[in-house]
């Protein structure tokens, strides 16, 4: 019934890693093949095998793990494979590394044809799942200025998600929806900064909000999508967070219990 430990580390250690099962229908001729032989596999315990297969690719879901039979192995599949991958390739051929129960290979000779621009687009978050939450202080120039910066950082690489920026300050913004797409929510007077993202909280119709300040900016290296994988393949999890210094960066592991409380467990990482 429990994941082999290698998946187990390996959802771990990269928690959007896709993997690719291969399984074979006909276990009796996959039991009289010179490796299986040598290992003294049965048909049985193949069929066995590919139960546990079938049952680790439903659980993983068509987003994080794709799987194939030796005797569906054809151009279109090879193609959709690529295509799921995110590489746009047609396979025109299929290549076979141990043609007449010999290994060699005939890769040099299999046609495959790819576009000009080979990856095609990554598909970003669904818009209907998350939502970034600002907490802002309107009264300062320089914290406008990074605000924008934000705002910039952040539609550079999802350019879909909703973005809420809950303010206090005397400089309004005006209109409520702003250059970038973000909704400003006004808080009135000096509310602080939990009152301001508590706000936040209230306001998204998301499954899940990303809470941050406004003095941060998105890079090359910020991975929305790993924190919320965390979140979507263990239930348990009542939040994911980002790191601020890597050099010392910790977290709490959150765990919701039944009775509505919230369980929190150290853990620290080497970096």
């Amino acid at each position: 019934g429990n994941e082999p430990r290698w998946l187990l580390l390996l959802d771990r250690i990269f928690p959007c890693a896709r993997i690719i099962f291969n399984t074979r229908r006909n276990t009796t001729d996959q039991a009289l093949s010179a490796f299986h032989r040598e290992q003294q596999s049965t048909s049985q315990q193949l069929s066995s095998l590919n139960s546990i297969i079938h049952r680790l690719h439903a659980k993983r879901g068509d987003s994080l793990s794709f799987h194939v039979e030796r005797e569906d192995f054809s151009e279109a599949t090879f193609t959709q494979i690529a295509h799921w991958l995110g590489v746009d390739c047609t396979f025109l051929q299929i290549p076979h590394a141990n043609a007449d129960s010999r290994y060699g290979s005939d890769y040099e000779s299999v046609r495959i044809n790819c576009s000009q621009h080979d990856l095609l687009p990554t598909k970003q978050t669904p818009p209907w799942a998350l939502t970034f939450g600002i907490k802002h202080t309107s009264d300062f120039v320089e914290r406008r200025r990074l605000l924008a910066e934000l705002l910039s950082s952040i539609r550079a690489s999802h350019a879909m998600l909703p973005v809420l920026v809950a303010y206090d300050g005397e400089h309004v913004y005006e209109p409520q929806v702003g250059s970038y797409g973000e909704v400003y929510v006004q808080l009135h007077g000096t509310t602080g900064l939990s009152a301001g993202r508590n706000a936040i909280a209230r306001s998204a119709t998301t499954e899940f909000v990303m809470i941050m300040d406004d003095d941060v900016l998105f890079h090359s290296g910020t991975r929305v999508d790993a924190l919320l994988a965390h979140l979507w393949r263990d239930p348990r999890l009542a939040l994911a967070a980002a790191c601020y210094a890597p050099s010392i960066c910790y977290a709490h592991l959150l765990t919701s219990q039944k009775d509505g409380w919230v369980e929190s467990t150290p853990v620290m990482y080497d970096t």
